[in-house]
């Protein structure tokens, strides 16, 4: 571990910023793991574990003499926990990585319909032309919100399909009464949401997925929709 970021400090390239990353892969899989029993699910906690590694790596200092494992396990260990913090806290995302985050999975879901598997961060890099980091920010970003602005292939935001009260919806991880009412739905019921509006697919993409059909999809999402409404009016 040690000796790979010391490459990296000496080379500066994203071959070796990967080559470090991979080498506190361990590491950053039992941090995470330690954690996942907090109402966090343990991918959200691995990438955002990655990231705040990526950002260890860089900002460590050779000459000071630490090894650099003594350095990055509370670095990381204390953005976890800021991570669960900030997620159950509801804190809003800048606009600019939720943007990236919507390219991030579109690339995705185009990646896994291709090859029929998860793509890996540096495959999504390699087909954005981004660097490793801005990936991963943009992919811890994408598993901590839904927002309101996020449009399906109608080009309907969920914000526009539901009601609007006397105050607006400025953003939807802001409503506290949004969070209780998602907290009702089913697991499957969420995951549409989810595979909709945060991760931008289509109906039928949606249905190949849980196996069912489109029409089913549609059906259902459109219950989804009339249960929230009523959440957020007050009538459920």
């Amino acid at each position: 571990m040690h000796e790979a970021v010391l490459r990296f400090h000496a080379e500066k390239t994203d071959a070796a910023l990967e080559e470090a990353l991979f080498s506190c892969d361990e590491l950053l899989k039992a941090m995470a793991r330690r954690l996942a029993n907090r109402g966090i699910e343990y991918e959200d906690l691995y990438q955002t574990a990655c990231l705040a590694c990526v950002q260890a790596i860089r900002g460590f200092d050779p000459s000071r003499g630490l090894k650099f494992s003594t350095y990055v396990t509370p670095t990381v260990m204390g953005t976890l926990q800021n991570y669960i913090r900030d997620k159950q806290g509801l804190v809003h995302t800048p606009r600019s990585i939720r943007q990236d985050s919507i390219l991030v999975s579109k690339q995705r879901a185009s990646f896994l319909q291709e090859n029929r598997r998860e793509p890996t961060p540096r495959e999504l890099a390699d087909r954005l032309g981004w660097d490793l980091y801005r990936v991963l920010q943009a992919l811890q970003a994408h598993s901590e919100t839904i927002s309101m602005d996020q449009t399906d292939e109608e080009g309907l935001s969920l914000g526009e399909k539901l009601p609007h009260t006397e105050q607006g919806f400025a953003r939807f991880e802001q409503r506290a009464d949004m969070k209780a009412a998602l907290q009702k739905l089913s697991e499957n019921e969420r995951k549409i949401i989810l595979l909709r509006f945060v991760k931008q697919m289509s109906q039928r993409q949606v249905a190949e997925i849980l196996q069912t059909s489109q029409m089913q999809i549609s059906r259902m999402e459109r219950r989804i929709l009339a249960f929230l409404k009523k959440e957020m009016e007050g009538e459920a």
